[in-house]
């Protein structure tokens, strides 16, 4: 008898979980197949979306790498760019580094150039001094032997008023 109350108390536990089961079941089944068709119906529109911005990815890249490429051109002249980012560098931004870097270039080549016209000057004057040295070392030469002249005429002229005396 108690054995088989045992039973009756399992197989009534077993049908109420089947019961209060089979609703929920139901329910995820349910929600199964609208997921299902959720994704039927949204993974191929995702899936192109997907491929869309992928490529307006590779395009936005391509866009910066020629950016950049034009920028590298324009600055190379004038400064080492390497160490820029000139892909993602705004357009504000990139012309004051170039003005700068034009400016900064023609400075350097105008001090490279009054270096060189100080040079020439420098060496102007150390040519212009080498020929006023030369031309005094004449000078001195020649008064030298005017005096040395002088000098052998006035020996000259003693000795011939001491031999006539």
């Amino acid at each position: 008898a108690m054995r088989l109350q045992l039973r009756s108390v399992r197989t009534t536990a077993e049908k109420a979980r089947k019961e209060l089961k089979a609703d929920v079941l139901n329910r995820g089944k349910a929600i199964d197949g609208i997921n299902a068709l959720l994704l039927v119906s949204l993974k191929p529109v995702e899936d192109r979306m997907d491929a869309i911005e992928k490529a307006e990815e590779r395009r936005e890249l391509a866009r910066k790498l020629a950016l950049a490429e034009v920028r590298r051109k324009e600055l190379t002249p004038f400064a080492d760019c390497q160490h820029y980012n000139l892909a993602d560098m705004p357009e504000d931004s990139y012309q004051l580094l170039l003005a700068g870097a034009k400016s900064a270039h023609a400075a350097k080549i105008a001090a490279e150039k009054r270096a060189e016209e100080d040079r020439i000057a420098a060496e102007k004057a150390a040519r212009e001094k080498a020929i006023a040295d030369e031309a005094e070392r004449v000078r001195l030469m020649a008064e030298n032997k005017r005096l040395a002249d002088e000098r052998a005429a006035a020996d000259a002229k003693a000795k011939a008023e001491r031999k006539a005396a």
